[in-house]
């Protein structure tokens, strides 16, 4: 059997109540890369994990730290990567960057998509997206076997996750213990679902 392609696609939160825990959420995205490295190796034989990190505020939307690097290749997320600032599009950074994937991933190969999605704040400056539109995209796109996590703080995280979708939820505290915890729900449920599309794969045989 042909090795599956799996795209993790982190979309972080960049806008400026972030400020007050970069540094953790700097840690936490180089750890969560040290995780999904480790997941690829488990998997060697059977997945190609690749990562997309995509960081968004209204100054500087849907900015692109990493583009589908295949895992091995990614280095660490470095302090002038990420500089909390500004409001929180955080419609506008989901559905234009899970677009994005879905029109750039190879049409050739089998893949999956893994979203993650991580704020500590309300929507508050989307211009293309809203609620319906997004939670739209996100149905389609979980039709075709995509598969979305909302990780938020400071808010009702499952009365927001599910405006637009998404079912699966966690919430941390906007501290460096709860960034902590945040990163590391990313991690489980990463692994998670590479686990679960290997396991899938195999009854296929």
């Amino acid at each position: 059997m042909e090795k599956i392609n799996v795209y993790n696609l982190i979309v972080l939160d960049e806008s400026g109540s972030m400020d007050s825990i970069r540094n953790s959420a700097i840690s936490g995205c180089n750890e969560t890369i040290q995780s999904i490295r480790a997941t690829q190796n488990k998997y060697r034989e059977e997945q190609n994990h690749f990562l997309s990190l995509v960081s968004f505020n209204s100054d500087e939307s849907n900015k692109m730290i990493f583009d589908k690097v295949p895992i091995e290749e990614v280095r660490e997320v470095a302090a002038m990567d990420y500089r909390p600032n500004a409001c929180t599009p955080l419609y506008d950074a989901i559905g234009i960057s899970a677009s994005y994937l879905h029109d750039t991933m190879p049409k050739d190969v089998e893949c999956i998509a893994m979203v993650t999605v991580i704020t500590d704040g309300y929507e508050n400056a989307s211009e293309k997206y809203d609620g319906r539109r997004l939670k739209s995209l996100v149905a389609e796109l979980e039709s075709l076997g995509w598969k979305f996590s909302y990780i938020g703080a400071n808010q009702d995280v499952i009365q927001e996750s599910q405006k637009i979708g998404i079912s699966r939820s966690f919430s941390f505290m906007a501290s460096e213990k709860g960034v902590k915890r945040a990163f590391n729900s990313a991690s489980v449920y990463l692994e998670e679902c590479a686990e679960e599309c290997a396991c899938e794969r195999r009854m296929k045989r």
